[in-house]
Order: C-alpha cells, then sequence, then structure tokens
C-alpha cells in the first residue's frame, strides 16, 4: 500500500478527505494521537516511528539553527528599523531580540524537515500531500521531498475569492503566492484561470494546476437561517451586521515575520477610527471573526481587549470578537468586509452576501493604475469591492445597505457564476476527484 506523507494540512478542515484518503492509503501524519478501530483506516503518526536521534545528528541540528538563525538575523533587523507603524523613530533593536524571535521558528522549521527525511528513510514516502506549501515551515518539507523525487502535491484550504490575478501584478507590486509543489490543487476553473500566468523563478520547475475542488465543507454549505443564527450569537436584528475578517499572510522568508502583522493592528485602528468618524458608528453593529492564528487560546484574550479598549477610547460601542462560530456569524451578516484576503469571501460570494477587501499596504498593488477593478475577475465582474482604507471600507459598506447596489450584486453573481460554471459540489465529491487523481499519479 503507497504512504501518503501529510504535510502542514488543515486537520480539522479536511477530516473528510483525510479519512477517504487513509481508505486508499497508509496516511502519515505527524502529531496524530488518535486511534480508529476500523481496519480499514490507515492513519500513522510518523514521529512515533522514529527512535531518538543519535548524538551526532542533535549536534547537527543545532549548528544547522544557529547558522541559518546568524544568516536571517541581519535582515529581520533591517525589517524592524524599516517598518512604517509600531516603533518609535529613535527604536533601537535591543541584543538578542532578533534571535529570540528566530530561534523558535528556525529550529521548528529544520526539525519539521529533519523528521520527514527520518522517516522517509526507514518507511519510503510516495506521495507528499500538503497544505499552504508557500509557508516556511510546510515548505521546507516540499523542498526536501522534491530534492528526494518524491512526488509533490499542494491542497488549498480555501477558494481565495479575493486574490488578484499573479500575471496581472507587476514585481514592482504584490508578488503572487509561488507554491513549492509540483502540483497544486485548487477549487475550480476560475481560480485556476487566475494563477495561469503565473512562472516560477525556475521554468522547469513551475508548479502545474488542477481544478479538483477543495477537500473542505464549506461554510455557506452549513450556514443557518438569519434568525437561528442571530438566537445562537445571542444577537438581535435591530441593526445593521458587519462581519470583518481577520487575515494572516505567512511570511514567505523567515524574515519578513513582522510586517504584515504590524500592518494588521494599523488596519484595526484605521477601521474603527473612521467607523468613529463615519456618522455610522451607532447604526452597524461590529462582528469581527480572528483569523485562527489570532484566535489561538493564548493570543485570543490579549487581541479581544486590545481590539474593546480601542472602540471604547474612541467612543464606539465594543465590537462582538469570535473565536470561531464562522457559519451563523456568515449568515446573520449584512456586509462582509475582509483584511487582506480570506477563503471566506468565496462563501460570502455563495451566499450572496456583498464584499469588500481592504487590501494592507504590501498587498495593494499600486504599481497598476486600474487595480480596483481589474486585478481579478470577481472585481472585474463586480461581485466585490477593493479598498486602500477604512473610510472607503465604511463609505462602500453604506452603499451596499441600498436597494439598488443589492440589485446589481445579484445580477453580478449571476453573470460570474454561469460563466464560470461555479457551483456547489459535496465535500465528499472533491475528495473521491482528488483521491482518483492520486491513484493515477501513482499507479505502478
Amino acid at each position: 500500500m503507497k504512504t501518503i506523507y501529510l504535510n502542514g494540512v488543515m486537520l480539522d478542515r479536511c477530516s473528510v478527505f483525510v479519512a477517504m484518503l487513509a481508505r486508499k492509503f497508509i496516511v502519515a501524519l505527524p502529531g496524530w494521537s488518535g486511534t480508529d478501530p476500523d481496519p480499514d483506516v490507515h492513519l500513522i503518526n510518523p514521529l512515533a516511528r522514529l527512535g531518538q536521534p543519535t548524538a551526532a545528528l542533535v549536534h547537527d541540528h543545532a549548528r544547522r539553527v544557529a547558522e541559518q538563525t546568524a544568516v536571517l538575523a541581519g535582515s529581520l533587523a533591517a525589517d524592524l528599523t524599516a517598518v512604517p507603524v509600531g516603533f518609535a523613530p529613535d527604536w533601537q533593536v535591543p541584543a538578542g531580540y532578533v534571535e529570540s524571535a528566530l530561534v523558535p521558528r528556525v529550529d521548528q522549521m529544520l526539525s519539521r524537515e529533519t523528521d520527514f527525511r527520518r522517516f522517509h528513510a526507514e518507511h519510503p514516502v510516495d506521495l507528499v500531500l500538503s497544505g499552504a506549501d508557500y509557508g516556511s515551515v510546510a515548505r521546507v518539507v516540499v523542498l526536501a521531498a522534491r530534492e528526494l523525487a518524491i512526488p509533490t502535491l499542494n491542497i488549498e484550504h480555501g477558494f481565495f475569492f479575493s486574490r488578484f490575478d499573479p500575471e496581472l501584478v507587476t514585481d514592482k507590486a504584490v508578488l503572487p503566492t509561488v507554491f513549492a509543489s509540483e502540483y497544486a490543487n485548487l477549487d475550480n476553473a476560475l481560480e485556476v484561470a487566475g494563477f495561469a500566468g503565473q512562472n516560477s523563478a525556475n521554468p522547469a520547475a513551475a508548479t502545474r494546476f488542477l481544478a479538483l475542488g477543495t477537500p473542505v465543507e464549506t461554510v455557506a454549505a452549513a450556514c443557518p437561517d438569519r434568525d437561528e443564527a442571530l438566537a445562537s450569537l445571542g444577537l438581535t436584528g435591530d441593526r445593521k451586521k458587519v462581519l470583518l475578517l481577520g487575515s494572516w499572510i505567512e511570511a514567505r522568508a523567515v524574515n519578513n515575520l513582522i510586517q504584515g502583522q504590524l500592518e494588521t493592528i494599523a488596519a484595526y485602528e484605521d477601521l474603527l477610527g473612521s467607523l468613529a468618524g463615519s456618522g455610522l458608528g451607532d447604526d452597524v453593529e461590529l462582528l469581527i471573526k480572528l483569523h485562527p492564528v489570532e484566535a489561538h487560546p493564548d493570543v485570543f484574550p490579549g487581541v479581544k481587549a486590545a481590539l474593546e479598549n480601542l472602540a471604547a477610547g474612541l467612543g464606539l460601542p465594543a465590537p462582538r470578537v469570535y473565536q470561531d462560530s464562522v457559519a451563523e456569524l456568515m449568515s446573520a451578516c449584512d456586509v462582509v468586509v475582509s483584511l487582506g484576503f480570506s477563503s471566506l469571501m468565496y462563501d460570502a460570494f455563495q451566499l450572496g452576501k456583498p464584499a469588500v477587501v481592504l487590501a494592507l499596504p504590501f498587498l495593494a498593488p499600486s504599481a497598476q493604475p486600474n487595480w480596483r477593478t481589474e486585478l481579478s475577475a470577481p472585481l472585474r465582474a463586480g461581485v466585490l469591492t477593493a479598498v486602500e482604507n477604512g473610510t472607503e471600507v465604511w463609505t462602500e459598506v453604506q452603499a451596499c445597505f441600498t436597494t439598488g447596489r443589492q440589485a446589481e450584486l445579484a445580477a453580478a453573481r449571476e453573470r460570474l457564476s454561469r460563466t464560470h460554471d461555479l457551483k456547489f459540489q459535496s465535500v465528499e465529491a472533491k475528495s473521491a476527484a482528488i483521491i482518483g487523481w492520486i491513484e493515477e499519479l501513482l499507479a505502478d
């Protein structure tokens, strides 16, 4: 039986897919600690199969962590003093600050790579299946697999409906996502078309794109009706509901860890400040769904308190801040606003919700004068709007409340769906399509 190594796949979102996959292959899932009495399910924890590393391996790992940290430290220190927000002009990098930030990350990356190589040496891997392989931690395993001539497939965890088409963005503006895997499976033909013009630095290693469907249960499929959603969230229908979706920009290189997070903080400050000055503060109820990274139990209390304190300082009612309840929030809201890219914008499209994308500074392709309407098919179709600052967000939100704008959006959604055959598929059907493709790839 062939062995598939899962690398950074979100098990909570892909549980149906993984269960179906484990009936066809041995699935090595690092960190998996469950048991399944079904003898037809072949899930193993590769780390549990490894013995203690030798003293030589431990010594080599420590050497590599020190070397890589030293290489990256200068770049990160320069980034910290150059970012536009978050530090006083005369702020200096404290001694040891950079190294303390880098060492855990570098250690984690190199440990993932070493564990994978050790497992493959004892139990040959036939395919590495990754999630978000452009992230630094998942990427190291993919690069090691390609060096070992193991096929690699990236499975995206959602259709990033609001992402700018890579072939339309210049190198003077936002960079396209660069996949490390040989193959990347996306949600549909529209998404594949958006990546069709992407070129790798090494054309011989360019990623080939598939449109087999994202193997997750969509939020749109699980949404309760609005009254039920409001009741479960403890909300009433007396004010318009604006759902703000947090996003997370995974660093493509370790020395870029800080920039996106600082710009996210600035975006929250801008959004709440401009809401306070818009005259809408008493008319809308702001619901904030944090990204899973921000919603981590160790992080959430601090982020929630910071947002509530920010609102109080501006004279605004406290926003409702959530770790989860995505389906209920999507059903309850009247307009969806996303900080940068979010896979949930496609769910908003499926549910017929007006949607606004706030492009963070390092995402906004300012080199393209007409980027707000031309840099993606959904923007060209008019089913969502891209803006640059909080004032523009609230102007657009207010317009979305009007009957005329709602009619325009409904007609635009219908045209885009018909043109690109955008339709609902069950998670089982999408999972079966991916598994069938894998079976063909790995056929003897």
